[in-house]
């Protein structure tokens, strides 16, 4: 999930450092920083997830080329890296007196890879903004008609049409 930019010159090392400054000054606790950076991870890390065509004639399912980037998101999730693998790979079927297994094929055992990482990831960008707006809000209620907040999120600016409405 990664993108090289030639024009992106970052100094990793001081924005790291500036964002833990942040993370701090906002009040989220060592724990809850290393548990950002634990979900983060994992998102970057699926995305390496490969797959290729299982050697079962009987099934055009798949299975995870990598397996060890497996585990190591699996313990950055803290999750069973089996559990995880099979919730990829294959889809749960319920009938009203069974549950069978019904394997994914390459393509979509990469939606369903994806999928899991937006929805970690959104998850992850909500919890944020919560605990920004808790650390904004007013204690005192006589004070709340004098709080402003604001969220800048990147990438409107690359419109070449932006308005008020987006």
């Amino acid at each position: 999930y990664l993108n090289e930019d030639d024009k992106l010159k970052a100094n990793d090392k001081k924005d790291f450092v500036e964002t833990l400054s942040a993370m701090g000054i906002i009040g989220i606790s060592e724990i809850d920083q290393k548990s950002i950076f634990r979900v983060l991870s994992a998102c970057l890390n699926l995305g390496d997830i490969n797959f290729i065509e299982s050697n079962n004639s009987s099934s055009d399912g798949c299975k995870i080329e990598n397996i060890d980037k497996l585990d190591i998101i699996a313990n950055l999730l803290e999750v069973d890296s089996k559990q995880l693998g099979s919730s990829i790979c294959f889809r749960k079927m319920t009938t009203a007196s069974e549950e069978y297994l019904v394997p994914r094929n390459v393509k979509q055992a990469m939606s369903t890879r994806d999928a899991l990482v937006k929805a970690l990831y959104e998850r992850l960008f909500k919890w944020l903004v919560d605990r920004v707006n808790e650390m904004i809000a007013p204690t005192n209620p006589s004070e709340v008609s004098l709080v402003i907040g604001i969220l800048d999120i990147f990438g409107f600016e690359n419109f070449k049409y932006n308005s008020f409405e987006q």
